[in-house]
């Protein structure tokens, strides 16, 4: 179960990475320096994305890993730096 859902995470980021470059899968794919039909392999059920892949896809599209695989809630670093900080300050000024 904890695979499955996994899974789904994984592949739906990205299908939200490719609908957010507005460029068909096939595209998005070639981009990534990946085979074309990969993509619609995954959502399909016939292939799982390799770590190779997925690291190709998180440094062409400036993503984290971490984030693909949905072990991180922030899709960059500059995101995750952000929230840090906002809570930081946030920590700060209640303890005023």
């Amino acid at each position: 179960m904890q695979e499955s859902k996994a899974k789904n995470i994984m592949i739906n980021r990205i299908f939200k990475l490719v609908l957010e470059s507005g460029l068909t899968a096939k595209e998005f794919a070639r981009r990534a320096g990946i085979a074309g039909n990969s993509i619609t392999d995954w959502k399909t059920g016939r292939s799982k994305p390799s770590i190779s892949a997925l690291r190709k896809i998180a440094k062409a599209y400036k993503v984290q890993l971490e984030w693909l695989t949905g072990d991180c809630k922030y899709k960059t670093k500059q995101e995750e730096f952000e929230n840090f900080t906002n809570r930081t300050q946030h920590n700060k000024n209640e303890r005023r």
